[in-house]
């Protein structure tokens, strides 16, 4: 909790407020936050590739 405050830049309580609002888990026994994956959304599905290519055929496009 300590070091999540830290790197946040927020009190100890106020780090573990906002972490729990964004659905962490915490462990005050421990004192750890455990951070959880967001949902995926449907850009996520796509592989790297896929983008880079979208990306290359649209700066092809941007050029011609």
């Amino acid at each position: 909790m300590d070091d999540l405050a830290a790197f946040v830049g927020m009190p100890v309580e106020q780090a573990v407020l906002a972490a729990t609002e964004q659905g962490w888990k915490v462990d005050v026994g421990a004192h750890m936050v455990k951070p959880c994956r967001p949902s995926s959304s449907p850009n996520q599905g796509a592989s790297s590739e896929d983008q880079l290519y979208k990306l290359t055929e649209f700066v092809s496009f941007l050029e011609n």
